[in-house]
């Protein structure tokens, strides 16, 4: 009778631990499109004659950090404690975030340019931890 208790309670606490990963990555994925069309936008507004230029680049600046740093990502994912890394990661996506207030405000192309480059890097980091957990 205690042993289906404790089998049930284990089985629930790792059902509602797989929804807040879930729920990590959704929101994630969502912050990240909404970033990148955001700067997008930002840019184009801010230098509507380079809007070629800015949608490519953009969009190319975004993938950048997914074939240059994947596989330290995954170094990453196996050589820590998986939940270690995705609180780490998690925070250094809210200073990201966070360094874009200045940067917008600042009004220059190029330091938001690097901002889209670092939320890329950060997500780039995160995939393989957030696979590894699943």
């Amino acid at each position: 009778m205690n042993l289906r208790f404790t089998i049930d309670e284990l089985r629930r606490r790792k059902e509602a631990a797989f929804q807040w990963l879930n729920a990590t990555q959704f929101l994630g994925a969502l912050n990240d499109n909404l970033f990148k069309g955001f700067v997008t936008m930002y840019l184009i507004a801010l230098i509507p004659q380079w809007k070629g230029f800015l949608l490519g680049g953009a969009t190319i600046l975004f993938a950048i950090p997914f074939l240059c740093f994947t596989a330290y990502a995954g170094f990453l994912a196996d050589r820590f404690p998986k939940n270690r890394v995705t609180v780490a990661l998690k925070y250094a996506e809210l200073a990201v975030m966070a360094l874009g207030i200045p940067l917008f405000l600042l009004g220059s192309p190029w330091p938001v340019f690097a901002l889209l480059f670092l939320m890329s890097l950060q997500s780039a980091l995160f995939s393989p931890t957030k696979y590894g957990i699943v």
